[in-house]
């Protein structure tokens, strides 16, 4: 049950990907599409790698629920490793795209515990 679960969640969080490159793409949201495209895919690649640790694991749901606590900080620490970079090497509108990627982290952060919670009432 917990594959279906995963499954839905990465195709949610493709979804926002995809909305949010053609709202840049369509000059809906400032900024360029290569730098949106830069920002979304590290966000992804960051998203993607945890979930695969956790959804992927066996164990009980206490196992789960610390794997997916650990799995937050983790990801909070390399997107805000990520940021630093950004803000150090001062890339172009780099306090927009600051501002941009944390409002989309922090929304897949929300989705993805909604999706925690829903995983483990599927299998209670």
């Amino acid at each position: 049950m917990r594959s279906k679960i995963a499954t839905q969640f990465l195709s949610f969080v493709f979804g926002i990907f995809l909305i949010h490159l053609l709202l840049v793409y369509t000059n809906i949201l400032a900024g360029t599409f290569k730098m949106a495209l830069f920002m979304d895919g590290i966000l992804l690649l960051i998203i993607l790698l945890g979930n695969v640790f956790v959804f992927n694991r066996k164990g009980g749901d206490e196992k789960f629920v610390l794997r997916f606590m650990v799995l937050t900080v983790v990801q909070f620490l390399g997107f805000l490793s990520f940021m630093a970079v950004v803000i150090v090497k001062k890339m172009e509108d780099y306090r927009y795209w600051v501002l941009s990627t944390l409002l989309l982290f922090a929304l897949i952060l929300f989705i993805q515990t909604i999706f925690l919670v829903k995983s483990l009432k599927a299998k209670a």
